[in-house]
Order: structure tokens, then sequence, then C-alpha cells
């Protein structure tokens, strides 16, 4: 009676934490984001005195998807990137991510795809800025595979996005969906034209999720001439950014950044 009493009370405390994780956040916040997303290429979730990590879009999606991601990451300032429409969008991201942190070792992140992290981390490494870390959540380099039809590829990164974001805002207005659907297109359309085949000196954090495929893995070491550190993720790949399996993941990356604290502790 004792242990089923005691597995019963832990056992509600885990459901009520749970419960915690998988809420939404308010429509009117969210709504708010929105109305960011529409002046801005980014999302921030502002830590005073947290060192910066930058953060790219998904290969499916925008970076309001890692709002939760955010939220768990105490111990950084996390920047998320939007896709940006050209000209001369590697410049556009550069511009932002020095205009933040002028100085000091930077910290690049991704999921799902880690076409635009590593070019733009190479635009930083040609230009002599330090890129220490990438981090990569079960994101692979982009080979620029021309037998995958772009259009096939943005109309389901499309219907990825509006699908997993309907649950916590319901519909978004016509403009937002224009502007994220063309957002959507233009990344898909990057990461199809993009060979990223520049190595970087850089330590690779490769987090794994159930369905990580070796080959990915194998990608990413080819392009690191540092190091390249493999953890073990949370949540199938589509998943990674969503509930339980955002705070799981984030707790990875608090640990990554807590190895790196002294020395990013200048770039705060």
């Amino acid at each position: 009676d004792a242990n089923i009493a005691a597995f019963s009370d832990a056992f509600r405390e885990y459901l009520v934490e749970f419960a915690a994780v998988r809420a939404p956040p308010p429509k009117e916040r969210m709504e708010a984001l929105s109305n960011v997303m529409k002046r801005r290429e980014y999302y921030i979730r502002p830590r005073v005195g947290a060192p910066k990590v930058f953060f790219f879009p998904p290969k499916l999606s925008l970076g309001l998807s890692y709002y939760l991601l955010a939220q768990y990451l105490t111990n950084a300032e996390l920047v998320a990137f939007d896709f940006i429409e050209p000209p001369d969008r590697l410049e556009a991201y550069f511009d932002y991510i020095t205009g933040m942190q002028p100085s000091g070792r930077y910290v690049l992140g991704g999921y799902s795809s880690a076409a635009l992290v590593i070019e733009v981390a190479r635009i930083m490494r040609e230009r002599g800025l330090i890129v220490s870390d990438v981090i990569l959540l079960d994101a692979k380099p982009s080979v620029a595979d021309a037998a995958v039809s772009e259009a096939g590829a943005a109309d389901e990164s499309i219907e990825f996005f509006l699908k997993a974001m309907r649950p916590f805002v319901g519909e978004f207005d016509d403009d937002f969906n224009r502007t994220t659907c063309a957002k959507i297109r233009g990344h898909s359309q990057f990461i199809q034209a993009t060979r990223n085949d520049t190595p970087l000196d850089a330590t690779f954090h490769f987090i794994k999720s159930r369905t990580t495929v070796a080959d990915d893995i194998a990608m990413c070491q080819a392009l690191s001439t540092s190091a390249l550190r493999t953890y073990e993720g949370f949540g199938d790949h589509s998943f990674m950014l969503n509930g339980a399996a955002a705070r799981g993941n984030a707790a990875l990356i608090q640990d990554i950044i807590g190895d790196l604290t002294g020395a990013l502790r200048g770039d705060v």
C-alpha cells in the first residue's frame, strides 16, 4: 500500500508537470509574437546577462518554431531566425548577428537542415570571426540534390508548418499565411540549391532524434575539422521542438552551453 501511494503521488506530480509542458502559450501571446515576426526576421527570448545562441530556421518552418525550446533554455538567450529572402541573405544574417554580438566566440545552431547554419558560419569564419560551436538538432548539411522537386518540397514544408501552428493559435490571418508561405518556399529552394562542402574549424554538437540516420552524422563529421560530439536526443525527428521532447533537448543544449560558459563569458 505504501509503495502504491508513493507511486500515485509521484505519477500525479509528473502529470501536472507534463500538462504544464504541453499547454500551449496563451493565444494573445502567440498573436503578439506573430506581429513581431511580421516586422522582424527573428524571434528572441531575452535573458539578461546570458550568452547568445543563434539558431536558424528549420527546414519546414520559421524561427517561431523554437518558442518552446527557448522557454526551457534558461542559461542562454536564444535568437531564432526566420528565413530572409534575397538579395544578400547571408549578409543580412551576418549583420544581425554581429549587431547583437559584435565580438567573441559565436555559437550557431539549427534543426532539421544545417544548410543555412553552415553557410553563415563559413562567411563569419572567412571574415575572421570565431564560430567555436555548431549545435545541430538532427540537422544535416545540404548536398544540392537536384532530384528533389523544389515545388513539392516547399508545398510539404508549408503545410507542415501551418498544421503544427494551428493547435496553438488557430488560423493566422491571410497576410501572415502569405508571408509564411513565401519564406518557407524560399528556404526550401535555398536548401535544394546549396551544397555545403567547406570544412569548418568548429566543434559540431549533433543531437540525435529517435530516427536519426547514421549517414547524416557522417556528413557532419566530414565538415568539422575540430570535433564532432553526439548526444541522444528526445523525440522523433518531426517532434524534437514539441512538448516534453523540447524540454529534454533544451536540457542537452543547456549542458553544452554550460560547458562553454568560461569561453563565452566575455561575449555576454
